[in-house]
């Protein structure tokens, strides 16, 4: 039988790791290889398997697997390559191995009709049953069949995660049962009555043992909530050979966030607290926004600035999400006349309450708090009760969208002059900065009681992406647009993963905002998913640096742990809060008179608020 391989390779380093030399050895004894490495890699990385492979595809193409094997799939099938072989195998940099010898197994299969295999199934016995991607091999009645063709040539327009899976794995896996294929795991032969879908805690050492060649990458490297595999996997170390256990090794502690093992193994009250956040975060995506989240492999924008938002935490995050401190660093970093005058500070609740006179206040004095984005123009119906609630906790960004920040941030009244009444009606430019380069402008405008968001390339060309908000067929561009380019570049500089530097404008004048790092305008998906991942792919996740680090441990778990709990709990009532709203306007919609509908509507609301 002649084989080609197809060997899919990313780091993070550009290096090509010794676990992946292990591979392309042990497979160019068996089959041909073409690899696709993902990376710009140096010369001297190419040349350690120059003699390996058929041929060796380097250079960053902005995806990750599905790019990958279509550049190598295409490639071979026209140039009538693919014809040669009798059979593909298709295999991911995200598994260690083989940690024994494969080709029996491989011959075995082989010498069955009509069948695919691969590393493992999942959802098996469902209509989803499917081979997953780390290994999967085909023989040549699958591989040049124009059903697959057409689908792996359209790998690449996926999106996050979880398409590559519906629409990657589980497509192709479908493709192949209805042209006739049956489907089979590795490990169904080694032990039939396992049910598991893959090697997991605890079930990878007792898998191995049974011998079972391969282990995930991602239980060790990037599930941090499973820090017990990372203990286990030292029991391999009397298991597999010498070679295979360094080789993994030296890659989990080159790859490993030390940071995340210290959390995990010291603190399990943080370790949940992380995990709870991702599944309220999941849940919300998915019932509110038809949008699952991927939180290990994350890809799209909207899956890496969630990720940045539990795992990023810096102190310069924390000081310039402050809206009065940042004051004092852009003083020195923009003209003066940019900030907003500032007419009056108020520490807390007795300053409030003994400093300020409302009396004194008119129609252009804005109050605002330094938690929350509650910003409201002086009326005579203000009074004290309302100033105090916007800087109670509970009104805190933490607690309505989980920005860790604002549970630092000291809560203030600020009062500002502002005769051009611009949050009232001026436009908010919010300027999106990777690598401290300004990319793109989402443009927020309040018309007619209507809120709108256009997007806009640096020379006011509009985007087709929809954001929260609907768009609208035309906003002027601002006479000041290049000023405040080169304003956010300047102010970027501080931040080379990702900020919005944003600014709130009219016809005569222009201030700066804030820097948004992971707010609600930002998260809110998107409707086009080339933007999504194109925005992903400029985002370099960085290593972890958490919050819970840089504290003194005592005091966290005596103090700032309660604080954590209580926004959970928030966030929990209003995922069922949600949950009751939508069965309420179920029941309201067969109410015939639009205000017996409202006042239906309105009477459980309360009753359950």
């Amino acid at each position: 039988m002649k084989r080609l391989t197809i060997f899919l390779h990313y780091d993070n380093d550009n290096i090509i790791d010794d676990y992946i030399i292990y591979w392309l050895k042990y497979m160019n004894k068996l089959s041909d290889i073409l690899l696709v490495s993902n990376n710009n890699l140096p010369i001297e990385e190419s040349k350690k398997v120059e003699k390996l492979v058929l041929k060796h595809f380097i250079g960053s193409h902005g995806g990750k697997g599905e790019k990958s094997l279509k550049k190598a799939y295409e490639y071979a099938y026209n140039n009538h390559i693919l014809e040669k072989y009798d059979w593909v195998i298709i295999i991911t940099d995200s598994i260690y191995g083989p940690f024994f010898d494969i080709e029996p197994y491989i011959i075995e299969k082989e010498k069955k009709e009509d069948i695919c295999y691969g590393f493992t199934k999942a959802m098996v016995n469902t209509e989803n049953e499917h081979i997953q991607s780390t290994f999967l091999a085909m023989p040549k009645k699958a591989f040049l069949s124009k059903e697959i063709y057409e689908h792996l040539i359209n790998l690449d327009k996926l999106g996050n995660k979880s398409d590559a899976v519906v629409y990657g794995e589980i497509k192709w896996s479908q493709i192949l049962r209805n042209l006739g294929f049956k489907l089979e795991g590795m490990f169904d032969d080694i032990d039939p009555n396992y049910i598991k879908y893959e090697p997991v805690k605890p079930a990878f050492v007792e898998m191995i043992e049974k011998g079972y060649p391969f282990v995930r990458k991602t239980l060790f490297t990037k599930n941090y909530l499973l820090i017990e595999n990372i203990k286990d996997y030292l029991k391999l170390k009397n298991i597999i050979p010498k070679e295979c256990f360094d080789n993994m090794q030296k890659n989990i502690d080159r790859t490993i966030s030390k940071d995340i093992l210290y959390i995990n193994m010291e603190y399990p009250e943080i370790r949940k607290n992380i995990e709870k956040k991702q599944n309220i975060l999941d849940q919300k995506y998915r019932e509110e926004y038809n949008y699952p989240l991927e939180f290990l492999e994350v890809q799209t924008f909207i899956e890496k600035l969630i990720f940045l938002k539990l795992n990023y935490q810096t102190e310069k995050i924390l000081k310039y999400s402050d809206k009065y401190i940042v004051r004092e660093y852009l003083k020195d970093k923009i003209d003066n006349q940019l900030l907003m005058p500032l007419l009056g500070l108020y520490n807390n609740e007795i300053e409030i309450l003994s400093n300020l006179d409302l009396d004194k206040l008119d129609e252009n004095t804005l109050l605002c708090s330094t938690i929350n984005d509650t910003k409201i123009y002086f009326n005579k119906n203000i009074n004290y009760i309302q100033l105090l609630h916007l800087i109670n906790f509970e009104s805190s960004k933490y607690f309505n969208s989980l920005e860790w920040q604002y549970k630092y941030i000291k809560p203030r009244l600020l009062t500002y002059k502002d005769e051009y009444h611009i949050y009232d009606q001026g436009i908010l430019y919010k300027i999106f900065c990777f690598n401290s380069k300004p990319s793109v402008i989402k443009v927020i405008s309040k018309q007619n009681n209507n809120t709108y968001a256009n997007f806009y390339n640096l020379e006011w060309d509009k985007l087709d992406i929809i954001q929260e908000f609907t768009n609208i067929e035309y906003i002027e561009k601002p006479p000041y647009l290049k000023e405040m380019i080169n304003i956010a570049e300047k102010l970027s500089n501080e931040f080379p993963i990702f900020v919005s530097v944003d600014f709130i404008g009219n016809n005569e004048k222009f201030y700066f905002d804030k820097f948004d790092f992971y707010s609600e305008e930002l998260l809110h998906p998107i409707n086009n998913k080339k933007y999504d991942l194109e925005w992903g792919n400029y985002i370099k996740i960085p290593n972890i640096q958490n919050e819970y680090l840089t504290l003194d441990k005592d005091i966290y778990l005596r103090t700032l742990i309660k604080y954590d709990i209580l926004s959970l709990q928030l966030m929990e009532y209003k995922k069922e809060l949600f949950s009751i709203r939508k069965v309420v306007d179920k029941i309201a919609w067969w109410i015939p008179f639009k205000s017996w509908r409202i006042k239906f509507r309105d009477k459980l609301y309360k009753s359950k608020n």
